[in-house]
């Protein structure tokens, strides 16, 4: 069995080495947004997380003049995956959920539709793109932060047979 560089796994399986990944390694990963015309109701994305729980998911805040008009669909690339969300508001932000993000998910782009003017595309790698993006610039993360996306990034290529 290889590991991801492609080096033999220990025989004891204990790997205690990450990949070095920067942002640039990631930057497919990052969030597009398309816009087109006109927005009437002035959606604006802050920011999408990736909630690794019992169940994984993403959780998308944004802000908008009117989320009750709105009808905010998914779907996923390979079209296994698509529904209909409902934003909460949440302070001055409304958040809405992707769920059921599995294993062979990880690298599989989504799009929110949030009408037909307005939406983005992401996946499971974008916030670890943000995560290197921001540190490559100034800012800084625990190491268990770090690690966890770059075991991430691992994991999910070598589910996705990259």
């Amino acid at each position: 069995m290889k590991w991801f560089t492609g080096a033999a796994l220990p025989e004891d399986g204990n790997i205690n080495a990450l990949p070095d990944i920067t942002y640039t390694d990631l930057r497919s990963h990052n969030m597009k947004t398309m816009r087109n015309g006109e927005d009437p109701y002035n959606v604006d994305v802050k920011e999408v997380a990736l909630v690794l729980d019992s169940e994984t998911h993403f959780k998308i805040k944004f802000t908008c003049d009117d989320a009750e008009a709105l009808t905010i669909i998914y779907r996923n690339a390979n079209g296994t995956k698509s529904g209909t969300i409902t934003p909460v508001a949440s302070g001055d932000f409304y958040i809405v959920e992707v769920p059921d993000i599995g294993a062979g998910d990880l690298m599989t782009r989504y799009t929110v539709k949030f009408d037909d003017n307005y939406s983005v595309e992401f996946d499971a790698m974008t916030y670890a793109y943000s995560v290197f993006y921001a540190e490559a610039h100034g800012s800084s993360f625990t190491e268990g932060l770090t690690d966890v996306l770059k075991a991430l990034y691992v994991y999910g290529s070598a589910f996705a047979g990259n």
